[in-house]
């Protein structure tokens, strides 16, 4: 599985704890003292180098991989941070105490990696359904806000497993779905592009009538995939998607726009953002003013 540097960012930011922070500073909410650490971690990964600068009377950590700036800890500040003047910090310096955190951070890392491999390697040699396309390793987009997982239905054909960008065709045009949540979105001050996506539904199906019976298939796929994402908040977008994460419904709307508490995390539905749907982009307007209430509960 190709590991991207918004699929490592999900990771420590899903790793760090109230032992992996600096005087226990911070927690699994709050990258307050996890920068040395994510930084050695970013290290692992990309190589690059590991930079300084001064915040108040603080040191911060970051990385300089080709000449761009990679900070995964940075929105501890209130404010952008200048980095015109950092300089080096060679982990070899970094304190016994600094050692040992970063030694509980890249254990849980790695293991989120490994866990996403492996279910990657399982998606991608499925053949259960055999009514579908084959099943692509590719199934996540990973964004910078971890907080909310967007849940689509199953994989277009044309869509962004070929492009390689989530709500993106291979001509580079946003789809038309995209472009409505993209709408939606904005009113909560949220960016499309940030946030992970991922469908309900692994393979490709031929027709939509294997819908349901390939979402059956797929279903522990799903809900493995969520136990290892732990996302605060999932938004399935439609019915299709919603089924498989609640109990059986009678009609949509009477589910849509409320917040179900789960296993895996909190569910809130909304209509399928599709330009066909006379609910894709109306209907979702108040469901939107939900979400970012219930996102004041996860900072």
């Amino acid at each position: 599985m190709k590991i991207s540097i918004p699929f490592l960012e999900y990771a420590c930011k899903g790793s760090w704890g109230k032992d992996t922070s600096y005087q226990s500073v911070g927690d699994a909410k709050n990258p307050k003292g996890q920068c040395a650490i994510t930084s050695m971690i970013v290290q692992d990964y990309f190589d690059g180098e590991i930079r300084k600068i001064k915040v108040g009377e603080e040191s911060h950590y970051f990385n300089l991989i080709n000449e761009a700036i990679i900070d995964f800890t940075a929105g501890q500040f209130p404010m952008p941070l200048d980095y015109s003047n950092h300089i080096s910090a060679d982990r070899i310096n970094f304190k016994e105490e600094t050692i040992k955190r970063y030694g509980i951070l890249k254990q849980r890392t790695d293991k989120f990696i490994n866990d996403m491999d492996l279910l990657s390697k399982r998606i991608s040699n499925c053949t259960i359904c055999q009514c579908c396309g084959s099943c692509s390793p590719t199934f996540t987009h990973f964004g910078y806000d971890n907080r909310i997982l967007l849940l689509g239905e199953a994989p277009a054909k044309n869509g962004w497993r070929i492009s390689g960008r989530a709500w993106y065709e291979p001509s580079g045009k946003i789809t038309a779905t995209g472009k409505i949540l993209k709408k939606l979105l904005s009113e909560i001050d949220l960016t499309l592009e940030d946030l992970p996506f991922t469908e309900a539904i692994k393979c490709t199906p031929e027709s939509p009538k294997y819908l349901k019976f390939c979402g059956i298939n797929c279903q522990p796929f799903l809900i493995e995939q969520l136990k290892i994402m732990k996302p605060q908040i999932i938004v399935p977008l439609g019915v299709r998607a919603t089924e498989l994460l609640l109990p059986p419904f009678k009609k949509f709307s009477d589910i849509a726009g409320q917040v179900h508490k789960t296993e895996f995390g909190l569910v809130i539905p909304i209509y399928h953002p599709s330009p066909i749907s006379p609910l894709g982009y109306k209907g979702n307007l108040h469901i939107m003013q939900i979400i970012k209430q219930t996102l004041t509960n996860f900072p």
